[in-house]
């Protein structure tokens, strides 16, 4: 969707996006670094609090309707790797963005992927990208005049799930290809946003609480890469597994299941003879002309989804979320 040139108040596209990819989230401060900033919004958010109950009659008065509609909101996503652009989308249809404004819950199902990005092959036959050059943002546009916030700034990597998470060797043995082929998965954590109080987040929690600030948990994204060392010796390893089934005769609590006798079988296969050779092969089959690997985001989501929480920390007990 492209923006108009006068609410850029004429600057030129580029220097647009650049706006974009440096924006903050609104709010946001480093409350392990700023306690006497804290501090000073604890008690800015009490005089809310007190003027807002002045205002009431000792109640909170009323508010009043929301003025943002479902078709007056664009959400954009831009996922970066090494400062590069991989994936982008744009959510505008009115069922999901009806959802996010009534339950605070956005779903997205497809994202396009633009560029790709640079795996290396791990010691336990896994292509991994470099998880900590992953970065992204998340901006909510309001198309009655096309004002822009970041809402979301991903740049934490909380964990990676392989492609053979899924597997169940009691299955048909036709579907042995289909457990490595099961997508990874990279997860996110997100910064913490809206620390500094408003009228509006100051009615939030109890007289005691200390302050409020939003959050989304993780974002779960799913990545298309090579076909890796641990597919190309599926069967080597199923080979493996059913002989230390038979060796083991009747199952006891200490016995493995699959994926626990696959992890040891694979850490550390590199060194393995018997497994370097898959090594070899999956290299063959993913290395491009200029003899590295690349990987891409999937375009196809279905665990990706932006769930907001507000989270109020209280003076004496902790924090807790609503």
């Amino acid at each position: 969707m492209m923006i108009p040139n006068e609410t850029r108040n004429g600057l030129p596209n580029r220097v647009w996006m650049q706006r974009l990819s440096t924006s903050v989230c609104p709010g946001y401060i480093d409350v392990f670094n700023n306690e006497s900033e804290m501090q000073e919004y604890s008690e800015m958010r009490d005089q809310y609090r007190q003027a807002l109950y002045c205002l009431g009659g000792g109640s909170f008065p009323p508010l009043p309707d929301p003025s943002l509609r479902a078709r007056d909101l664009l959400i954009l996503m831009d996922v970066f790797h090494d400062g590069k652009a991989v994936a982008c989308t744009a959510v505008h249809d009115i069922e999901s963005l009806t959802t996010f404004l009534e339950k605070a819950r956005l779903s997205i199902r497809k994202i396009k992927s633009i560029n790709q990005f640079e795996v290396k092959l791990g010691p336990s036959g896994y292509f991994e990208p470099d998880f900590e050059l992953f970065t992204g943002k998340v901006h909510a546009v309001r198309l009655m005049d096309y004002k822009i916030i970041c809402i979301h700034n991903f740049s934490h990597f909380d964990e990676f799930i392989g492609p053979a998470h899924n597997y169940d060797p009691e299955l048909d043995g036709d579907l042995a290809d289909a457990y490595i082929n099961t997508l990874p998965l990279v997860c996110f954590r997100s910064d913490e946003w809206g620390h500094f109080p408003t009228p509006l987040t100051s009615r939030l929690g109890d007289d005691w609480d200390d302050y409020t600030f939003a959050f989304f948990e993780y974002l779960l994204f799913y990545l298309r890469l090579p076909r890796c060392p641990q597919y190309f010796g599926r069967r080597y390893t199923l080979s493996r597994y059913n002989d230390y089934k038979n060796s083991v005769g009747i199952p006891t609590d200490s016995s493995l299941c699959f994926e626990e006798f696959r992890t040891n079988l694979w850490n550390d296969a590199a060194s393995n003879p018997d497994l370097s050779k898959y090594f070899a092969r999956a290299v063959a089959k993913a290395e491009s002309a200029d003899g590295k690997i690349y990987g891409t985001m999937a375009e196809n989501q279905q665990e990706l989804q932006l769930e907001l929480y507000f989270r109020i920390q209280n003076r004496d007990d902790g924090a807790y979320c609503k």
